[in-house]
């Protein structure tokens, strides 16, 4: 009987594909209705020698193959399994007047040829809903790790858009403490740490190149497992192979792993004292606006792999340590305009770097936003907010620029400084605020009028800011011998300076007032409690400073920029 089963389909090819399609195609809405007809075609054949396999050498493989490639297919252009097990069927259906025609005259014969394509046909239906499951479960597998591979990437995304942020606001914060810190030997060592928080290392140096020696001297060093510190300003002539090594130019030093760096220099200088206790290394170059000073190097005990973003991170910040490093030397030499005008070209110069390298990462934000339209909407909220924190911290630079312009302040008197301080924050907020004079007003030397008016500056900032005040009360106290400036608000209160370890310098606008009240041989006090607002009190002795009295008010013969 099998024979003739075989016979008749090998005869009827042509035909049993045509009747099969042409039952195929009479279903309303199939999906077999969109695919090519050559693509059926072949899949109806392939049926068929499948049947023949069967019925030729009583083995199911062929059809298990058939029927494991027709499941897959189906799922993946979208079929459901309903249709796809109708399709199966019809082959019996389509195969069942060639059987009539051939056992016409023998019914017992027709009934046994139905009954093995019967068989056969619901055999490998049985077979189909088996592979149609484990497609359908591989599938949604698959897309469920497509999903979980995309969260990933998300989540990188998100993770590396972060931490530009935290590393602008870090960068942020370092400029405004580098440039509220006058003292050399301060920035210097505030350099270092920085460097080394910002690479994620604890061993770190800063060194000072003499252009005419080549030499090198280590002015600041911080480590954990090296004792550099006893080096510092110690100067390491050429040939000394302690720190050899170290660019003497404006290139930019990179080594993973000294033992397996291939230039014949570094196999010797691995030898060096130093790097027997440091397998990396990374140095940046120092770049002053008259020439290099030296650079930044940061170590690490082990070998580490810096990555594109550090090396641009770290010379981003060289840029204005650089500039930080310029404006304490000519601090030194100048307390008049020399350091006005080097204030206002550091104002355009971090206005030109960070405020600029904001808007930038803001502009690429926003383009991220509108390339993942399609994603969920947890996405978008995410993004929303790291959108909402770059303009935050633009804002902030912003205003840091205009309180390191000297701009209007200059000009006038102390009291005409800090009303239009005063008016400023009053558009800007809805902050109200209260001036009071009191006592006959004297005239103090042009740079004590400039650090007191900083003073009172930071302190209305620090009120902005953090202390979620609604009033303001700044009063001068013009006495004989003192002048006395308070402000104090009804906020919240200052967290660094509650509680038995309240520290007036832990913030660094707060460390910044104190070093401002010292140069002016004053006393600054700070006093805040929870919810009961915050009072600054500076007390400055008006005999150092009234009339540009002689001392460390003016300077006899002042400096020139060019000097420097």
């Amino acid at each position: 009987m099998n024979e003739k089963i075989i016979d008749i389909l090998i005869g009827n090819k042509h035909q049993v594909t045509e009747e099969w399609l042409r039952i195929l195609l009479s279903i309303p809405n199939s999906n077999y209705l969109q695919r090519p007809r050559a693509e059926l075609v072949a899949s109806a054949e392939a049926a068929m020698q499948a049947y023949i396999e069967v019925l030729r050498y009583d083995s199911y493989e062929g059809m298990d193959n058939y029927v494991y490639n027709v499941s897959f297919n189906r799922i993946q252009l979208g079929f459901n399994i309903s249709e796809v097990t109708q399709a199966l069927l019809m082959a019996e259906e389509a195969l069942l007047p060639f059987l009539l025609e051939e056992f016409s005259n023998n019914p017992k014969q027709l009934i046994e040829a139905v009954s093995i394509i019967s068989r056969i046909s619901h055999r490998s239906v049985a077979r189909f809903n088996h592979f149609y499951s484990r497609a359908l479960n591989q599938q949604l597998q698959d897309n469920l790790e497509n999903l979980r591979e995309h969260d990933r990437q998300l989540a990188q995304q998100k993770e590396k858009l972060e931490r530009k942020v935290r590393q602008n606001a870090s960068l942020i914060q370092s400029a405004s403490v580098l440039n509220s810190t006058l003292e050399l030997d301060r920035v210097l060592k505030y350099i270092v740490e920085q460097a080394c928080d910002l690479i994620g290392t604890k061993n770190g140096i800063i060194y000072e190149l003499h252009e005419e020696s080549k030499a090198l001297s280590i002015m600041a060093a911080r480590s954990s497992d090296f004792d550099i510190k006893k080096y510092e300003n110690t100067k390491i002539s050429v040939g000394d192979e302690f720190l050899e090594f170290l660019p003497r130019d404006k290139q930019i030093l990179r080594i993973h792993d000294i033992k397996d760096d291939s230039r014949n220099e570094f196999r010797i200088f691995s030898k060096s004292l130093i790097m027997k206790k440091f397998r990396a290394i990374l140095a940046v170059p120092l770049i002053r606006k008259h020439g290099l000073y030296g650079g930044i190097a940061v170590f690490f005990p082990k070998p580490h792999q810096f990555s594109e973003e550090s090396v641009s991170l770290l010379t981003t910040f060289s840029t204005h340590a650089a500039l930080a490093i310029d404006n304490a030397r000519l601090y030194e030499k100048t307390r008049q305009a020399a350091v006005l005008r080097e204030r206002n070209r550091l104002a355009r110069e971090i206005h030109d770097t960070l405020a600029q390298g904001l808007a930038g990462i803001l502009l690429q934000l926003e383009a991220i936003d509108r390339l993942i339209v399609k994603n969920v909407g947890k996405a978008r909220e995410e993004i929303q907010k790291v959108k909402e924190s770059v303009r935050r911290n633009l804002q902030e630079a912003r205003r840091s620029v205009w309180g390191l312009r000297a701009g209007d302040s200059i000009q006038l008197s102390l009291i005409d400084s800090i009303k239009s301080e005063i008016e400023k924050n009053r558009l800007e907020s809805n902050l109200n605020a209260t001036f009071e004079v009191t006592g006959e007003i004297y005239d103090f030397a042009p740079e004590a009028e400039s650090n007191i008016f900083r003073i009172v500056q930071e302190a209305m900032n620090n009120v902005l800011q953090h202390a979620n005040a609604r009033h303001v009360w700044i009063k001068l106290k013009y006495g004989c011998e003192v002048l006395t400036i308070q402000i104090k608000d009804d906020g919240v209160g200052l967290k660094s300076l509650r509680g038995k370890n309240s520290n007036p310098e832990k913030g660094f606008g707060l460390m910044g007032m104190q070093e401002r009240a010292r140069f002016l041989n004053g006393e600054l006090n700070i006093e805040s409690s929870e919810n009961a607002g915050t009072t600054v009190t500076v007390h400055i002795p008006a005999r150092y400073w009234q009339n540009a009295a002689p001392g460390r008010a003016v300077l006899d013969e002042p400096l020139e920029l060019q000097d420097l």
